[in-house]
């Protein structure tokens, strides 16, 4: 049973940081923990960075994130939530494969759900569309080619940040395009 009276710290904190495997970290995010002394703690995999993990995150600490909110990467301030590219629109979406007690929270009761649509609005204000774009390629694999942001709005519990433009589900945002060099005799 979700107590809906709980914090979100206490919440997390009984969990045991089913959400601290492997956060994503975004180059906001590095340099935001760059400055606070803790860029060490990020690995790159690939196109990918993550918080160094064995096999939970090193900042998780049997009270929770030791980290101060404003530090954490976006992964972990949206968790339970993230975004997918759907139709053209980037939507905000609740993790469920995890047994998270907060996504339980957000589901059964309204109240976690308004918070969760306004603490979405007001976080995403603050990113560019390049941001939003790979963020959202790092969940689903997808990334937009063109777009611009045009309008946030909440509809029926679903943040849809409505985006101008073409995906490309084999882009990667990370990486510059690569043009074929001509070959002898084209």
């Amino acid at each position: 049973m979700v107590d809906h009276n709980a914090s979100i710290a206490d919440i997390c904190a009984r969990c045991g940081g089913k959400c601290c495997r492997k956060p994503v970290v975004t180059a906001a995010d590095r340099a935001r923990l760059s400055d606070s002394g803790l860029a060490d703690s990020v690995v790159e995999h690939g196109p990918m960075e993550y918080i160094r993990s064995d096999p939970w995150c090193q900042f998780l600490s049997d009270r929770g994130c030791v980290l101060p909110a404003a530090t954490r990467p976006v992964d972990c301030r949206l968790f339970p939530m993230y975004f997918v590219c759907v139709g053209g629109t980037v939507q905000a979406r609740l993790h469920s494969r995890w047994a998270c007690p907060f996504v339980r929270l957000i589901a059964a009761h309204p109240r976690w759900r308004a918070a969760a649509s306004t603490y979405l609005e007001r976080e995403i204000k603050t990113w560019s569309e390049d941001e939003v774009a790979k963020y959202a390629w790092l969940h689903r694999r997808m990334a937009m080619k063109t777009a611009k942001l045009i309008v946030v709005r909440t509809t029926k519990g679903v943040l849809n940040l409505i985006m101008r433009g073409r995906w490309d589900t084999y882009a990667n945002p990370f990486r510059p395009a690569r043009n074929r060099a001509a070959r002898p005799g084209d």
